[in-house]
């Protein structure tokens, strides 16, 4: 099951996809404040919840791509930035295909798709993991053109032992995240 919330507040902006991790829901840190960072910044949010099954899981990217085109649906428009968590980062074949820039927080780098469309993504894209994470796989991408950020001791959630530790990297990310939509994005 898929859902699309739209952020009325800017509903004319440029507009950005929220897609979460399989467990990581939008409302959970990293994603909740980068949703609001760039909804104050004047883009139109569109965020996906989502169900991930045992069915979604065994056609996860098709599952993503088609939440993600639901929500380009729900805006009526091609957005102009893709931020992406784990699971979410499912999507970032079909934005570097349709050259979507994108923020990619605990890409599944394991996988060759989305590592092999990492390491073809260019500046407009960034990508963020920690060296306790499995899933951050930087070496798998050498050659990228894109942005990568690399958390010493983070796991897959961006979290290291110490909670307050964990709260100022999390917002050193969603400043970047922030500062990659107003740098690097061309917002229409």
């Amino acid at each position: 099951m898929v859902h699309v919330d739209i952020d009325s507040r800017q509903s004319e902006g440029p507009a950005v996809v929220i897609l979460p991790g399989a467990g990581y829901t939008a409302q959970a840190p990293l994603l909740y404040w980068s949703a609001r960072a760039l909804a104050d910044d004047g883009w139109c949010v569109a965020t996906v919840s989502w169900t991930v099954d045992d069915a979604a899981r065994a056609r996860s990217r098709e599952f993503v791509e088609d939440a993600y085109r639901s929500a380009c649906s729900a805006l009526d428009r091609t957005p102009g930035l893709v931020v992406g968590k784990s699971f979410g980062s499912w999507a970032l074949p079909i934005a570097v295909d349709a050259g979507v820039p994108g923020v990619w927080l605990t890409p599944l780098l394991m996988e060759d798709a989305i590592g092999d469309a990492l390491r073809t993504a260019g500046a407009e894209h960034l990508a963020i993991g920690g060296t306790d994470d499995p899933a951050w796989l930087p070496e798998r991408v050498e050659g990228t053109r894109a942005r990568l950020v690399t958390i010493e001791d983070a796991d897959h959630g961006i979290e290291v032992s110490s909670w307050d530790t964990s709260m100022e990297i999390q917002r050193g990310i969603v400043a970047s995240v922030a500062d990659h939509a107003r740098h690097r994005v061309h917002r229409e």
